[in-house]
Parts: C-alpha cells; structure tokens; sequence
C-alpha cells in the first residue's frame, strides 16, 4: 500500500469586538472574552505556540477599528461583511492567510501591502476576498498603489 501523506490544520480563532471587548480581558479561542483591538489580539497570539499546522482566525465584529494591523504568518481576518467591518488605517500581510469580508480606509497608500515570502512555507497564499479598499482623502492615486505585493519566490500566489 502506497503512503498517504495528509495535510492537517488545525483552526482555532480569536474575537475581536470593539464595543464589547477589552484588550485586557481579551482570550484567544473565547468567544465570551473578545479583544477590544485587531492588533491585540494578533499579540494575544505571540504566546499561544503556533505552528505550520495551525492556522489562527481573527473573527472581527462589526465596527471602526483605528489601527495599522500587522497580520502574521498562518493568520487570517475575517470581519462582518465591508460595509459592517472596517478598518481605518492600513493592513500589512507577511505571510500565508485570508482577508475577507472587511474594508480598508485611510490616507496614506497602499492600504493592503502583501509580503511574500517562500522561505517562510514551500508555498505562501495570500487570498483577499470581499474586502472594499478607499483612500478618499488621497487627491492623486497614480503611482500609489491602493494594493502593493512585494516578495519573490517560486511558491507565492496572491488570489483576488
């Protein structure tokens, strides 16, 4: 019998909800103890052992979030819907995951930067699905992208 090799994840997320949430009570894989902040919960994350076979998800309730996220390797953020979640400020993707279902406003581009990166996996994904993307006080786009990829590897993919 040949070997079957298999792929197991494992998923596990952290809440964020800016009304109902608190930075200081805030628990990953605990729905009843939201963080107030996307970027605490990102940190919350530091001391929970991650690996290659665990991917996190940060669950965002609706809501404003003012902040500059940071999303690291094997961490995906999934907010309420663009019109329901946004972020106000700019997203920085260093490693494999999804965004999906939020906006991104600001005023200083790009408001999505992708790092990819194949030394960090064989094969980095970075997917942003529904996300809405507005640099309404920005009076020149040309040259600025709103998303900007950086990175070089054989194995990196950005889906959109």
């Amino acid at each position: 019998c040949p070997e079957v090799s298999e792929e197991i994840r494992t998923n596990k997320t952290v809440y964020v909800d800016e009304k109902y949430g608190s930075d200081m009570r805030g628990r990953p894989n605990s729905p009843a103890y939201p963080f107030r902040t996307i970027t605490q919960a990102i940190k919350s994350l530091q001391n929970v052992v991650r690996s290659v076979d665990t991917q996190w998800l940060v669950s965002v309730a609706p809501g404003n979030y003012p902040e500059t996220v940071v999303v690291p390797v094997f961490v995906s953020i999934m907010g309420a819907g663009p019109q329901l979640t946004m972020v106000r400020g700019s997203l920085r993707v260093t490693g494999t995951g999804v965004i999906s279902n939020l906006s991104v406003v600001g005023n200083t581009l790009p408001l999505i930067t992708t790092e990819l990166n194949s030394t960090v996996t064989n094969q980095n994904l970075v997917e942003i699905t529904n996300v809405a993307v507005a640099a309404p006080n920005v009076a020149n786009t040309l040259g600025n992208p709103l998303i900007r990829v950086t990175g070089s590897g054989a194995g990196n993919h950005l889906r959109l």
